[in-house]
């Protein structure tokens, strides 16, 4: 199985996890950082590729990676 990174809080998580149709690159560890990164996928897609100012890590408005 293969590991991507959560392009919003940098968690490494697994392909399966919650995915965004469109950017299959991208996988999420919680619904929050998911709905961050579908809200401004720009931001985080200039980041990954390296072309822009990588986002401070907020885990996409959840704690300890449990969902609020």
């Amino acid at each position: 199985m293969t590991t991507l990174i959560d392009p919003v809080c940098g968690m490494h998580v697994s392909e399966s996890d919650l995915r965004v149709a469109g950017y299959e690159e991208f996988a999420f560890c919680a619904e929050g950082c998911r709905r961050a990164f579908i809200a401004d996928p720009d931001r985080y897609v200039r980041a990954a590729a390296g072309a822009g100012e990588a986002p401070a890590p907020d885990h996409g408005g959840h704690d300890d990676h449990g969902v609020r």
